[in-house]
């Protein structure tokens, strides 16, 4: 499997939300920016795709055998790391084999457990398709705020600003205050992009669960459903932050609207093709409402295929 994972880097301060110029009116106007629920995105794979589970039995005995022999001459390469009182009692009976003097007592021990991987194996392959049902039902009651690292992307432009007729909101984060969007900013992750669906477990990560090295988190799952996505959609470079849906007051709705603070619209760029009328009266929205937010529109740049951000002059 190909995984296209990001470098570790800060998390930036700055996101970019790019819009239709109806959008955008809104957002100013209410102060407010669109929480919605997956079953709204573009992509029908996106926080809606099945996991795997990618090995076979053979794979998983084999893979066990050679670990534990590695265990049984060399011991636990990490601390016993378990969550659950059945691994550590697991991994308690695996401590009880390794401390045996002889080898061979040892070895006939551990394969003595070879049913157990079997039945573990068995399990984790009945109860796949329930996991992916119920953990998507879950995620049916949340709802995206989805961001972008890129100021300025022009398949962004024509994707989600209406072919350029829209904007870009660039959005400030302060992440020592807890009111509006910036409460969020410590929960906020970056999309991961890959060719293949994420399995729900890896060969090696199951067998690292299985001996306590590392177990797998309630964020593994989360992090394989919510937050990875076709790498045709890398462009994109996505940021995303998930809340519970609140639509109490409406079930039927499939979005919520969260009030921001002023500050955080930090500056806004209007489309190359947006109309004199509604630069106008989104300019008007923010000398009103935004002091200290900055208007620019989006020029063609004269030898490249791109955008130069300038000064917004009126256009009276």
């Amino acid at each position: 499997m190909s995984v296209k994972t990001a470098k570790k880097a800060e998390k930036p301060t700055h996101f970019y939300k790019y819009v239709t110029a109806k959008a955008a009116t809104e957002v100013l106007k209410n102060g407010t920016v669109r929480f919605s629920s997956p079953s709204e995105f573009n992509d029908p794979f996106d926080v809606q795709h099945d996991l795997q589970v990618p090995f076979s039995k053979e794979d998983l005995l084999n893979a066990v055998r050679q670990r534990f022999k590695g265990m049984i001459a060399n011991g636990r390469s990490a601390p016993l790391n378990v969550s659950l009182d059945v691994m550590r009692k697991i991994n308690e009976h695996f401590d009880y084999i390794m401390e045996q003097s002889s080898k061979t007592v040892r070895e006939k021990l551990f394969e003595e457990e070879i049913p157990n991987f079997i039945r573990l194996y068995e399990s984790i392959i009945e109860t796949t398709p329930l996991f992916n049902k119920n953990f998507k039902n879950l995620l049916k009651e949340a709802s995206f705020f989805c961001v972008s690292e890129m100021p300025n992307n022009l398949l962004m432009w024509a994707h989600y600003a209406d072919s350029h007729q829209g904007a870009v909101i660039k959005l400030n984060c302060f992440p020592e205050k807890n009111t509006g969007l910036s409460s969020l900013y410590k929960h906020i992750k970056k999309v991961n992009y890959t060719e293949d669906i994420p399995p729900y477990h890896t060969l090696e990560g199951y067998i690292d669960n299985i001996l306590g090295v590392s177990p797998l988190t309630t964020d593994h799952y989360l992090d394989a459903l919510a937050y990875t996505k076709s790498a045709d959609w890398e462009y994109e470079r996505e940021w995303r932050v998930i809340e519970k849906l609140n639509n109490t007051k409406n079930p039927n709705n499939c979005y919520w609207n969260r009030k921001i603070l002023p500050e955080e619209i930090d500056e806004i760029v209007f489309g190359c093709r947006m109309s004199d009328k509604d630069q106008k009266n989104i300019a008007a929205i923010i000398s009103e409402k935004y002091s200290g937010t900055v208007i620019k529109v989006a020029v063609k740049h004269s030898t490249k295929f791109a955008l130069d951000y300038v000064p917004y002059e009126g256009g009276d």
